[in-house]
């Protein structure tokens, strides 16, 4: 247990567990025989078979299961243990592991126990994959988690149970809120250059009867479109203390991506800024702190 985490052998080894004083008036080589044997008799009966004094360790606060599967890797008893384990286990592991800094003991068991990760870290109603996959080193995942969950995540409407990752709902906030500003100032922008541009939104209105319809009639649409939204308030200076930030980047990005225009040539029309919403969705980073990958990079052993 010493080797496998340094918690566990300050437990064995009680850095401090006072030392009593050598007295050297009755410690000292002139004591008799018999008194030292008796003395070093004592000594052996509070000893175990290594020499470690005999404490009792008090591990009532872990969980069992976690406990007693760290405890046969410590002691050599892999054969006892399951192959395969299930989500609260594997929680309960990691919990342990990022408690007692004892991630050394179960590396070698990682590729086994998290075969089917990127599968598993999607399933419903089981937050804590980020913190298991931040704890056992596993960045990839911990990015693709990280970003999938940003993308949902509303203001206010978003809880990440514990435990969780130092520092991670504060950051998935901010950068949901930075990405959902770089969306909506794609539709503002779009309407700037819409009022101020001469060409017609409409492609086929050049050759139209009456040129300059079909367009009006797009751009009063798109206009329309935005502030039933909540896009396009009516004065500019509010433009980003709109009801809208409170929908998740998913979620505002596919509204924004279907709105209904419309155009004499079709009921409805694809909206103006589809394709720019989809370019910053693919070119959008990740939201994992460099804190993060630095305590991953240590955690899979590339860091020591």
């Amino acid at each position: 247990m010493s080797f496998a985490s340094p918690f566990w052998k300050k437990f064995v080894f009680q850095p401090w567990k006072p030392v009593a004083a050598k007295n050297w008036a009755t410690d000292s080589d002139s004591t008799p025989d018999a008194k030292k044997c008796k003395i070093a008799d004592q000594d052996d009966r509070n000893k175990t078979k290594s020499g470690l004094p005999v404490e009792e360790l008090d591990f009532t606060g872990d969980n069992e299961k976690a406990l007693l599967i760290l405890l046969r890797i410590a002691h050599l008893r892999f054969q006892d243990n399951p192959s395969t384990l299930p989500y609260q286990t594997l929680l309960q592991i990691a919990v342990l592991c990022d408690q007692y800094q004892c991630i050394n003991l179960v590396r070698p068991l990682l590729p086994q126990w998290l075969a089917d990760e990127e599968t598993w870290s999607l399933r419903s109603r089981q937050e804590n994959w980020l913190f298991i996959v931040w704890v056992f080193g596993r960045e990839k995942v911990f990015k693709e988690l990280a970003t999938r969950m940003v993308q949902r995540v509303s203001r206010g409407k978003y809880k990440v149970p514990d435990p969780r990752p130092d520092g991670i709902i504060n950051r998935m906030l901010e950068f949901r809120k930075e990405v959902v500003n770089q969306l909506l100032e794609i539709a503002h922008a779009k309407f700037d250059k819409c009022l101020q541009s001469k060409e017609s939104l409409c492609r086929l209105d050049a050759h139209n009867a009456r040129p300059g319809n079909c367009g009006a009639m797009v751009l009063g649409s798109f206009i329309r479109a935005l502030q039933r939204l909540g896009v396009l308030p009516e004065v500019a200076a509010n433009r980003m203390k709109i009801n809208i930030l409170n929908i998740s980047i998913e979620e505002l990005a596919h509204k924004l991506s279907t709105l209904a225009i419309k155009s004499p040539h079709s009921l409805y029309s694809v909206s103006p800024i589809k394709e720019q919403i989809a370019e910053k969705l693919r070119s959008m980073p990740d939201p994992v702190l460099d804190s993060h990958r630095q305590h991953m990079k240590v955690q899979s052993g590339m860091g020591q």
